[in-house]
């Protein structure tokens, strides 16, 4: 075997090395970064409420908005939905969807507010905060926000769907006593598990004037995508945890 052949077989093994090497590595890497949320997490109150407590016998209106990060539109056809596109919005057309829903939401002028798929900062919503968006535009409402999906790069499909930063929000007229980020089970093992969704429960509590009772609102965003078991359990968990609220009357 004369030099040359050496060197093209020596090219081709390192090749194909890093080709092999190069996924496994980075599977690692986002193995060792992964978001690993404990049971249970206190959360941040922000911001400042319009009224102190909720009222007995008084009517209050709840909205709650699946936001689609602001790219999943009329227009949109999402892969995972059976459609053939990742990058379902351009920036502009995120800025316009978030403002034309949160438009919506003033019109109706709810006491408290349930966002799902609110990105903070992810590709596929061309890095818009839309977090600090809707708190900006309720600034009269208390916020709190719990994340459910964090990972530095999710590398599939083709284009991949890149950095991803959302979470769900809760914005309420009344002052929220405590709030909690409560796990919901993942139905993904691991490699799946580390580019896929934490789901959670986001619990917040609101004191009622005259009553040691509570008013306690639960945001959630079940599992959409698996085959059937992570809804089963997430809901499981839920019922178990509304009954247990239901029985404190």
């Amino acid at each position: 075997m004369n030099n040359l052949t050496k060197k093209i077989l020596k090219t081709i093994g390192i090749v194909l090395c890093a080709i092999v090497l190069i996924p496994v590595l980075f599977i690692l890497f986002l193995t060792l970064i992964e978001y690993k949320p404990k049971s249970e997490e206190k959360i941040s109150i922000n911001g400042n409420a319009t009224y102190l407590q909720a009222q007995l016998n008084q009517e209050f209106s709840v909205i709650t908005w699946n936001v689609g990060y602001g790219a999943l539109g009329k227009t949109a056809d999402y892969f995972m939905d059976g459609g053939t596109k990742v990058n379902t919005a351009d920036k502009k057309l995120v800025n316009t969807n978030i403002q034309n829903i949160a438009s919506i939401i003033k019109e109706e002028s709810p006491n408290l507010i349930l966002l799902q798929e609110v990105d903070e900062k992810s590709t596929r919503s061309k890095k818009v905060n839309q977090r600090k968006f809707f708190a900006e535009n309720f600034k009269n409402f208390q916020e709190t926000y719990a994340y459910n999906f964090k990972v530095l790069f999710v590398p599939y499909p083709i284009p991949p769907i890149g950095k991803v930063k959302a979470g769900i929000q809760t914005l309420s007229k009344y002052q929220i006593s405590d709030s909690k980020r409560i796990s919901l089970p993942c139905p993904f093992s691991w490699p799946l598990r580390i580019a896929n969704l934490k789901r959670a429960l986001l619990v917040n509590r609101i004191k009622i004037q005259n009553s040691d009772k509570e008013l306690v609102i639960v945001n959630l965003h079940l599992e959409a995508y698996d085959s059937g078991e992570g809804k089963i359990a997430q809901t499981k968990l839920l019922r178990d945890i509304l009954q247990k609220e239901t029985e404190k009357g």
